[in-house]
């Protein structure tokens, strides 16, 4: 599938979940009681459990974009997306660092 519209779908998804997030959220406050057995502050933590899955799962991807561009950068011929991925897959092969600054060659 064109990495764009993956891109596009799990932007989706993303937004969505915090959309029902949000929702479940407003609605604990509206109506005080969605849930006998559930309090408030039941609610609010799962609430917070969800954005920091959302959060966590952002962050990971744009962890591993980034290995992906510095593992292209530090390639001397040109290589498609998928032979970059396989290479940062390979635990035996060396990966440059993602801080590796903006005026810095990957090695």
């Amino acid at each position: 599938m064109n990495p764009f519209v993956m891109q596009l779908i799990g932007m989706l998804v993303r937004q969505g979940l915090l959309m029902l997030f949000a929702a479940l959220g407003l609605s604990s406050l509206v109506k005080p009681i969605i849930d006998a057995n559930m309090d408030a502050f039941e609610q609010l933590v799962m609430g917070l459990a969800g954005a920091i899955a959302l959060v966590g799962y952002s962050c990971y991807r744009k962890f591993k974009d980034r290995q992906k561009l510095m593992e292209a950068l530090r390639s001397s011929q040109p290589m498609t997306e998928h032979q970059v991925e396989v290479l940062v897959k390979h635990a035996d092969s060396f990966t440059p660092s993602v801080k590796t600054q903006k005026d810095e060659i990957p090695v």
